[in-house]
């Protein structure tokens, strides 16, 4: 009965035992002998199957039947096995009771054949300096599992600073670097990049310096180069970092023309520069470019050109005077020709006010081409004239000395200076040039047409509308034409007669 008893319990605890996992105890690898040990609490099993897996094909095989063996409390299996230098093995066990009954994997471990006294290295390292850079080759690295990469490492000095340029496959024989500056000697270390294991071998850097091409390269325009106003009316340029590591600085170019530009900044070293506009013309147009050169002060192609119009008001030239004369067709006023002392100069406005008020009123709301001027519609008054010189950016001078000019009731009202009459499709067009009166809001043109010897109303227009067409006309027909200025209840004579022939 008691060896019944004793057996059932022996059963019992083998099959606990068989379900305990081994667990990763130590491990050592040389470059000819791989061992490893697992352990687990207790008094377990009696030996255990191992199954390895080889770098070569990953799959895993039964490979031994090893006793197990105790000390004290624990049990161990301890595997061992001869190999060849760079060989990986990946190794778990199973462990077996008395009855033949399995348990659980138990952990990985990983071996690499190697020591410390292995010794790796780069070999057939040589450069050469080409058009795209600084060429490396190399001899393919040993097909060792133990190899994950290249490390590429340059410096300008043998000694120190080195960076790290690359890190690149293990199967790669090729490297070319291609930021570079012509005319500098560099260094390079090739280094294999070894697992993180603890019985990695020592590698040795492979070694050789170079020096790169002092030719000067082509330093390309800058890129991307705009241009913008400030808050306060500078011009501010931008333009993206040049791709060249050599660059010392930049330098901005500006003129009128792509001809005559001209360097305004000293060496910028970065990629804005703000120009405050000294000395430059307000509605002159400026052309501006960026150029690069390089430590060896080597210029570069310039970027492409901007044009940009300064905003700041300008000074612009004033007529001297006004010369005034009254005439039956109103009061004209002349100038002198502004143009042939300031090129800028396009037009001028003409201004007039009663004596005493404050402010003056334009005569025309476009600006006027030449130097004369009928203003037709001044009510019996005294007034005060003025004259002032305008450029493209609308800038205007101040105005000119005052001339003064005293309207009576006999000459309030006076025709039109000048108007024009033209054939068109729809009729006879009949028109007042903008200049020829001041289109004040409350006068109005009466246009008179004859065929015989007494003229007819044919139409009254506002005077800011300018023309008007006449499509009562006939063929072949002679029509002769007037205009007069009505202001209020009081009509201007007529203006002088024009005559066309309808087509």
């Amino acid at each position: 009965m008691y060896r019944i008893i004793i057996w059932i319990l022996f059963c019992f605890l083998q099959l606990r035992a068989s379900a305990q996992q081994f667990r990763q105890y130590r491990k050592m690898a040389t470059d000819s002998v791989l061992m490893a040990t697992w352990y687990t609490a207790g008094i377990h099993a009696v030996s255990a199957k191992i199954f390895r897996a080889s770098d070569k094909n990953g799959k895993y095989a039964e490979s031994a039947i090893l006793p197990v063996y105790v000390r004290k409390d624990t049990t161990f299996v301890t595997y061992s096995t001869a190999t060849k230098p760079g060989q990986m093995f990946s190794l778990f066990l199973r462990a077996e009771d008395t009855l033949g009954r399995t348990g659980p994997a138990s952990d990985t471990i990983h071996l690499l054949a190697l020591s410390l006294l292995n010794t790796e290295t780069v070999n057939g390292l040589t450069a050469t300096d080409t058009l795209g850079g600084i060429l490396l080759r190399w001899s393919p690295l040993p097909a060792k599992a133990y190899f994950t990469g290249i490390q590429v490492m340059k410096s300008r000095s043998a000694t120190e600073d080195y960076i790290i340029a690359d890190t690149l496959p293990p199967g790669a024989t090729a490297y070319i670097d291609r930021k570079i500056l012509p005319g500098v000697q560099y260094h390079y270390t090739l280094t294999p990049v070894l697992f993180n294991l603890k019985q990695s071998g020592a590698v040795t850097p492979a070694r050789i310096t170079i020096l790169a091409n002092a030719k000067p390269r082509n330093i390309p325009a800058p890129q991307g180069v705009t241009a913008s106003f400030t808050p306060a009316g500078d011009v501010k340029l931008h333009w993206l970092p040049n791709s060249e590591l050599n660059i010392f600085a930049y330098y901005v170019l500006r003129g009128t023309s792509k001809v005559n530009m001209q360097v305004i900044s000293g060496a910028i070293r970065d990629t804005v520069y703000i120009d405050s506009l000294k000395n430059t013309e307000a509605g002159t147009s400026y052309v501006y470019a960026i150029n690069a050169v390089d430590m060896d002060l080597h210029r570069g192609d310039t970027s492409d050109l901007l044009i940009m119009q300064p905003q700041k008001a300008r000074i612009v030239t004033a007529p001297a005077g006004l010369i005034t004369k009254t005439t039956p067709g109103g009061i004209k006023l002349y100038w002198n020709d502004v143009t042939k002392s300031d090129a800028s100069v396009i037009g001028y406005m003409l201004y007039r006010r009663k004596k005493g008020d404050k402010y003056f009123t334009a005569l025309s709301n476009k600006l006027i081409p030449g130097t004369y001027f009928t203003d037709t519609i001044a009510t019996p008054g005294i007034y005060q004239y003025g004259c002032a010189a305008a450029d493209a950016s609308n800038n205007q001078s101040i105005l000119s000395t005052l001339a003064e000019v005293t309207v009576t009731n006999d000459a309030a009202a006076y025709p039109p200076a000048d108007f024009n009459i033209r054939n068109l499709t729809a009729g006879i067009e009949i028109s007042i040039p903008p200049f020829a009166n001041g289109n004040a809001s409350q006068v109005s043109y009466v246009i008179y047409r004859r065929t015989t010897n007494a003229f007819k109303k044919i139409a009254e227009i506002p005077s800011r509308e300018g023309s008007y067409i006449d499509r009562q006309v006939i063929s072949k027909q002679l029509y002769v034409y007037a205009i007069s200025i009505k202001q209020l209840q009081t009509e201007s004579p007529k203006s002088d007669e024009k005559a066309i022939r309808r087509k």
